[in-house]
Protein backbone atom coordinates (compact mmCIF):
# COMPACT_ATOMS: atom_id res chain seq x y z
CA UNK A 1 0.00 0.00 0.00
CA UNK A 2 1.33 3.44 -0.90
CA UNK A 3 1.50 5.62 2.18
CA UNK A 4 -0.50 8.81 1.99
CA UNK A 5 0.62 12.12 3.41
CA UNK A 6 0.67 12.04 7.21
CA UNK A 7 0.15 8.27 7.36
CA UNK A 8 2.55 5.63 8.58
CA UNK A 9 3.80 2.86 6.27
CA UNK A 10 1.57 0.45 8.19
CA UNK A 11 -1.44 1.97 6.40
CA UNK A 12 -2.92 3.28 9.65
CA UNK A 13 -3.82 6.89 10.27
CA UNK A 14 -1.81 8.84 12.89
CA UNK A 15 -2.83 8.64 16.52
CA UNK A 16 -5.62 11.03 17.47
CA UNK A 17 -5.13 12.14 21.10
CA UNK A 18 -8.82 12.95 21.55
CA UNK A 19 -9.90 9.48 20.42
CA UNK A 20 -7.26 7.82 22.60
CA UNK A 21 -8.39 9.74 25.70
CA UNK A 22 -12.03 8.91 24.95
CA UNK A 23 -11.35 5.16 24.62
CA UNK A 24 -9.16 5.00 27.74
CA UNK A 25 -11.70 6.99 29.76
CA UNK A 26 -14.67 4.88 28.62
CA UNK A 27 -12.88 1.61 29.42
CA UNK A 28 -11.79 2.84 32.86
CA UNK A 29 -15.34 3.94 33.66
CA UNK A 30 -16.67 0.57 32.46
CA UNK A 31 -14.15 -1.26 34.66
CA UNK A 32 -15.26 0.74 37.71
CA UNK A 33 -18.95 0.09 37.00
CA UNK A 34 -18.46 -3.65 36.43
CA UNK A 35 -16.24 -4.17 39.48
CA UNK A 36 -18.19 -1.93 41.86
CA UNK A 37 -21.52 -3.27 40.58
CA UNK A 38 -20.55 -6.87 41.27
CA UNK A 39 -21.10 -7.96 37.68
CA UNK A 40 -17.76 -9.68 37.35
CA UNK A 41 -16.02 -11.23 34.37
CA UNK A 42 -18.90 -13.31 33.00
CA UNK A 43 -21.33 -10.44 33.48
CA UNK A 44 -19.01 -8.16 31.52
CA UNK A 45 -18.83 -10.61 28.62
CA UNK A 46 -22.62 -11.07 28.62
CA UNK A 47 -23.03 -7.30 28.57
CA UNK A 48 -20.67 -6.93 25.59
CA UNK A 49 -22.45 -9.74 23.73
CA UNK A 50 -25.79 -8.04 24.40
CA UNK A 51 -24.41 -4.82 22.94
CA UNK A 52 -23.29 -6.69 19.83
CA UNK A 53 -26.78 -8.15 19.43
CA UNK A 54 -28.38 -4.70 19.77
CA UNK A 55 -25.98 -3.30 17.16
CA UNK A 56 -26.85 -6.18 14.79
CA UNK A 57 -30.57 -5.56 15.21
CA UNK A 58 -30.27 -1.81 14.61
CA UNK A 59 -28.03 -2.37 11.60
CA UNK A 60 -30.85 -4.25 9.82
CA UNK A 61 -32.63 -0.94 9.15
CA UNK A 62 -29.62 0.38 7.21
CA UNK A 63 -29.42 -2.59 4.84
CA UNK A 64 -33.06 -3.32 3.81
CA UNK A 65 -32.03 -4.75 0.43
CA UNK A 66 -30.33 -7.65 2.18
CA UNK A 67 -33.78 -9.05 2.97
CA UNK A 68 -35.39 -10.18 6.18
CA UNK A 69 -34.49 -13.83 5.62
CA UNK A 70 -30.77 -13.14 5.38
CA UNK A 71 -30.92 -10.81 8.37
CA UNK A 72 -32.60 -13.52 10.45
CA UNK A 73 -29.91 -15.95 9.32
CA UNK A 74 -27.28 -13.48 10.52
CA UNK A 75 -28.95 -13.30 13.94
CA UNK A 76 -29.05 -17.10 14.17
CA UNK A 77 -25.36 -17.22 13.26
CA UNK A 78 -24.70 -14.75 16.05
CA UNK A 79 -26.51 -16.92 18.61
CA UNK A 80 -24.62 -19.97 17.36
CA UNK A 81 -21.39 -18.06 17.85
CA UNK A 82 -22.43 -17.13 21.40
CA UNK A 83 -23.22 -20.74 22.33
CA UNK A 84 -19.96 -21.99 20.81
CA UNK A 85 -17.91 -19.28 22.48
CA UNK A 86 -19.59 -19.78 25.86
CA UNK A 87 -18.07 -23.26 26.13
CA UNK A 88 -14.55 -21.86 25.92
CA UNK A 89 -15.36 -18.82 28.06
CA UNK A 90 -16.63 -20.94 30.96
CA UNK A 91 -13.75 -23.41 30.57
CA UNK A 92 -11.08 -20.70 30.70
CA UNK A 93 -12.93 -18.93 33.49
CA UNK A 94 -12.93 -22.19 35.47
CA UNK A 95 -9.19 -22.57 34.88
CA UNK A 96 -8.57 -19.13 36.37
CA UNK A 97 -10.75 -19.85 39.43
CA UNK A 98 -9.62 -23.40 40.06
CA UNK A 99 -8.02 -24.12 43.41
CA UNK A 100 -7.52 -27.35 45.39
CA UNK A 101 -10.09 -26.30 47.99
CA UNK A 102 -12.84 -25.26 45.60
CA UNK A 103 -15.89 -27.49 45.30
CA UNK A 104 -18.41 -27.65 42.46
CA UNK A 105 -20.92 -25.69 44.54
CA UNK A 106 -18.36 -22.95 45.14
CA UNK A 107 -17.60 -22.76 41.42
CA UNK A 108 -21.32 -22.44 40.60
CA UNK A 109 -21.47 -19.56 43.08
CA UNK A 110 -18.95 -17.74 40.89
CA UNK A 111 -21.38 -17.99 37.97
CA UNK A 112 -23.99 -16.01 39.88
CA UNK A 113 -23.83 -12.23 39.81
CA UNK A 114 -26.06 -9.18 40.11
CA UNK A 115 -28.41 -9.70 37.16
CA UNK A 116 -30.47 -6.62 38.04
CA UNK A 117 -27.40 -4.41 37.72
CA UNK A 118 -26.49 -6.10 34.44
CA UNK A 119 -29.97 -5.51 33.03
CA UNK A 120 -29.80 -1.83 33.96
CA UNK A 121 -26.47 -1.48 32.16
CA UNK A 122 -27.71 -3.35 29.08
CA UNK A 123 -30.84 -1.17 29.09
CA UNK A 124 -28.70 1.95 29.20
CA UNK A 125 -26.56 0.59 26.35
CA UNK A 126 -29.69 -0.05 24.29
CA UNK A 127 -30.85 3.55 24.75
CA UNK A 128 -27.37 4.89 24.04
CA UNK A 129 -26.94 2.79 20.88
CA UNK A 130 -30.41 3.75 19.67
CA UNK A 131 -29.50 7.42 20.12
CA UNK A 132 -26.29 6.88 18.14
CA UNK A 133 -28.30 5.10 15.43
CA UNK A 134 -30.79 7.97 15.18
CA UNK A 135 -27.88 10.41 14.95
CA UNK A 136 -26.24 8.34 12.20
CA UNK A 137 -29.50 8.44 10.23
CA UNK A 138 -29.25 12.25 10.13
CA UNK A 139 -25.77 12.24 8.57
CA UNK A 140 -25.07 12.45 4.81
CA UNK A 141 -23.76 8.86 4.85
CA UNK A 142 -25.65 6.99 7.62
CA UNK A 143 -23.90 3.68 6.95
CA UNK A 144 -20.43 5.18 7.24
CA UNK A 145 -21.34 7.07 10.42
CA UNK A 146 -22.91 3.97 11.98
CA UNK A 147 -19.83 1.95 11.07
CA UNK A 148 -17.65 4.51 12.79
CA UNK A 149 -19.85 4.73 15.89
CA UNK A 150 -20.98 1.13 16.42
CA UNK A 151 -20.00 -1.52 13.88
CA UNK A 152 -16.29 -0.93 14.39
CA UNK A 153 -16.76 -1.30 18.15
CA UNK A 154 -18.63 -4.55 17.57
CA UNK A 155 -15.67 -5.84 15.57
CA UNK A 156 -13.39 -4.87 18.46
CA UNK A 157 -15.51 -6.91 20.87
CA UNK A 158 -15.64 -9.90 18.52
CA UNK A 159 -11.86 -10.04 18.07
CA UNK A 160 -11.29 -9.46 21.79
CA UNK A 161 -13.47 -12.44 22.70
CA UNK A 162 -11.38 -14.82 20.61
CA UNK A 163 -8.11 -13.43 21.95
CA UNK A 164 -9.38 -13.59 25.55
CA UNK A 165 -9.80 -17.36 25.35
CA UNK A 166 -6.02 -17.64 25.05
CA UNK A 167 -5.14 -14.65 27.22
CA UNK A 168 -7.13 -15.93 30.20
CA UNK A 169 -5.44 -19.35 29.97
CA UNK A 170 -1.91 -18.06 29.33
CA UNK A 171 -1.99 -14.91 31.47
CA UNK A 172 -5.14 -14.67 33.58
CA UNK A 173 -5.07 -18.12 35.19
CA UNK A 174 -1.32 -18.07 36.04
CA UNK A 175 -1.65 -14.53 37.37
CA UNK A 176 -4.64 -15.43 39.53
CA UNK A 177 -2.95 -18.56 40.87
CA UNK A 178 0.25 -16.66 41.62
CA UNK A 179 -1.70 -13.94 43.42
CA UNK A 180 -3.37 -16.54 45.64
CA UNK A 181 0.05 -17.58 46.91
CA UNK A 182 0.48 -14.13 48.44
CA UNK A 183 -3.03 -13.59 49.79
CA UNK A 184 -6.12 -15.75 50.04
CA UNK A 185 -8.35 -12.71 49.61
CA UNK A 186 -7.25 -11.98 46.04
CA UNK A 187 -10.18 -11.05 43.81
CA UNK A 188 -9.83 -13.16 40.67
CA UNK A 189 -12.88 -11.46 39.16
CA UNK A 190 -11.14 -8.08 39.31
CA UNK A 191 -8.03 -9.49 37.67
CA UNK A 192 -10.04 -11.01 34.80
CA UNK A 193 -12.19 -7.90 34.30
CA UNK A 194 -9.13 -5.65 34.05
CA UNK A 195 -7.44 -8.16 31.74
CA UNK A 196 -10.51 -8.39 29.48
CA UNK A 197 -10.96 -4.63 29.25
CA UNK A 198 -7.23 -4.17 28.71
CA UNK A 199 -7.36 -6.49 25.69
CA UNK A 200 -10.44 -4.74 24.34
CA UNK A 201 -8.88 -1.31 24.87
CA UNK A 202 -5.84 -2.33 22.84
CA UNK A 203 -7.96 -3.24 19.82
CA UNK A 204 -10.22 -0.22 20.31
CA UNK A 205 -7.18 2.07 20.13
CA UNK A 206 -6.08 0.44 16.89
CA UNK A 207 -9.54 0.99 15.42
CA UNK A 208 -9.20 4.74 16.08
CA UNK A 209 -6.37 4.69 13.53
CA UNK A 210 -8.36 2.91 10.83
CA UNK A 211 -8.31 4.92 7.58
CA UNK A 212 -11.55 6.45 6.33
CA UNK A 213 -11.30 4.33 3.18
CA UNK A 214 -11.34 1.13 5.26
CA UNK A 215 -14.36 2.31 7.23
CA UNK A 216 -16.13 3.15 3.97
CA UNK A 217 -15.37 -0.34 2.65
CA UNK A 218 -16.86 -1.95 5.77
CA UNK A 219 -19.89 0.34 5.61
CA UNK A 220 -20.52 -0.73 2.03
CA UNK A 221 -20.58 -4.44 2.92
CA UNK A 222 -20.31 -5.28 6.63
CA UNK A 223 -21.68 -8.82 6.32
CA UNK A 224 -19.66 -12.00 5.83
CA UNK A 225 -21.58 -14.57 3.78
Amino acid sequence: MVAKTGRKDSGLDPWRPGAVVQEVFSHVVLAVIVIAGGIGYLGLLIMLLAEMLIVNLLTIALYPKRGLRRHLTDILKFFGFVVFLSIFVVATYSAALESPEETLVEFVDHLLFDWSMLLWIVGYSAVHLTALFMYARTRPDPRLEWTRLALAQGAVTLVSFFILIFVVVLVGAPLAHAARWFTASVDTETILVILALGVRLGFALLITRMPESELASIAGSPYID
